[in-house]
This record gives C-alpha cells, sequence and structure tokens, in this order.
C-alpha cells in the first residue's frame, strides 16, 4: 500500500501527476516496497489522503493516472479521506484543519476467541512483512512443538482446532505481531497499547524489553515472548 497526502484536494492530485511523471526515474533507484516504506515512515502526514494498493510499479502508475482522471471528472470523492489532526497550537480538545500533528494512537490486542480458521492467510499471500514475520515465529515453534502454527491458523478446515488452548492463544500472538510489525512498516505506531488474556503478552513483551534497554525486534519479541506466562498489562509507548 502506498499512501499520499496533501493540505488540499486539487495538491493531492498535483502530487500523483508529479509521481507518475517520476516514477520512471524512481524505479531504477529503489524498489516498490522501499518506496512505499518512505512514504508512509518519512513523508509528512497531512489530512486529505488516499492511498493505491499494487504490488509494481506499473500497477502503481496505472492506479495513479486512474485516480487522476476521476479527479479531473470529479468522480474521486470515495477515494478521498479527510482527516481531522489535533492542532498542535492550540485547545487539544479543538480540531484543526491546518496542522499534521499525528493523533494519538492506541493498539488494544485482543484474546483467545478472535481467531478463526483461515485467519491470516491472504495477508500471509500478500504482504511481504507479514508474511516474514509468520515465517520467524513458524521456526521458533517447530522447535518448541514439531509444527507450524501457519498451518493451523490458515487450514480453513481448522475451525474446532482453533479453539483450543494450546493453538488458539499462540495463534493470536503471531498474528498481532505480524499485524503490528506491518502497520509500522505503513507510518502507524501506537502511543499506548493495551491487551486482554492472550493479548496481554504482546504489550508485556514489547514493554519488557523497551525497560531492558533492548531493542524490540522481532526476534527479542519471539525470545521473551516463549519465556513468559500470562500477565495483565498495559503499556504507554515513550
Amino acid at each position: 500500500m502506498v499512501l499520499f497526502s496533501a493540505s488540499s484536494e486539487q495538491a493531492l492530485v498535483e502530487n500523483a501527476k508529479r509521481f507518475v511523471a517520476s516514477l520512471p526515474e524512481l524505479e531504477k533507484e529503489m524498489d516498490l516496497y522501499t518506496f512505499a516504506a518512505n512514504m508512509s515512515a518519512r513523508w509528512t502526514h497531512h489530512r486529505v489522503r488516499t492511498s493505491f494498493y499494487a504490488s509494481t510499479f506499473a500497477e502503481l502508475k496505472e492506479q495513479m493516472e486512474t485516480f487522476i482522471k476521476s479527479s479531473d471528472e470529479g468522480k474521486a470523492d470515495d477515494e478521498i479521506a479527510k482527516v481531522t489532526l489535533k492542532s498542535a497550537t492550540s485547545d487539544p480538545d479543538v480540531p484543526s484543519e491546518g496542522t499534521t500533528l499525528q493523533p494519538t494512537v492506541v493498539m488494544v490486542f485482543p484474546g483467545q476467541g478472535s481467531q478463526w480458521a483461515g485467519c491470516g492467510k491472504e495477508l500471509y499471500k500478500t504482504e511481504k512483512v507479514f508474511k516474514d514475520v509468520v515465517d520467524v515465529i513458524d521456526a521458533e515453534w517447530m522447535k518448541l512443538a514439531g509444527c507450524k502454527l501457519s498451518e493451523v491458523a490458515f487450514d480453513p478446515e481448522a475451525g474446532d482446532k482453533l479453539k483450543e488452548v494450546v493453538w488458539a492463544q499462540p495463534v493470536t500472538f503471531m498474528l498481532q505481531v505480524g499485524l503490528l510489525e506491518l502497520l509500522k512498516t505503513w507510518g502507524v505506531h501506537p502511543n499506548a497499547v493495551v491487551g486482554h488474556s492472550a493479548g496481554e503478552q504482546l504489550p508485556r513483551t514489547r514493554l519488557e524489553l523497551t525497560l531492558s534497554k533492548k531493542p524490540p525486534s522481532l526476534y527479542t519479541t519471539v525470545h521473551v515472548f516463549k519465556t513468559n506466562c500470562l500477565a495483565p498489562s498495559v503499556c504507554w509507548y515513550s
């Protein structure tokens, strides 16, 4: 997913036109994954936004040209989102359209019961970051249990099996780590995280790593999870 934003709809369309013209050169300098990561994490996010979902630069160019055409014809309203952001200079309870201060993000990690047969399968097929996370956790789980969590999670016939604690809780953790790492590449970072039941593991794990001054990487997150038992946790990110 490639994110675009601007201070107005006209500026958004103009930005899209400029990027379409520069895509041939950009493609020589970086791959689409790097380009998308730069757009989400390094660019300032303004209140007027749109996004494009593509797996190649050719697909991205086609989608952007379609968006530009729709905008010129006045038919792009459904493709543009207008976000109300907090004011950086006035009352924090009063929304402002002219600021780029990011809103507060709170992530809630649910416990057992949020899983279903086939959960995560499509993300594994389409999102490289999510796939990499699942592969790392699968490798660790193989050492413990001699099988892969993804084989159970992605199985459309495994509904009854996923109701069992031995599968439900580690599968939930795997999916949550994958989603968290994926959202990070899109520039979405939590100011606070809270977990319930099995969902407490990820916030607790990240907090332990933060307090120990260790970078909360995927590998250290999985290691700490393996050695933890459940405990209530609410963690605030600085």
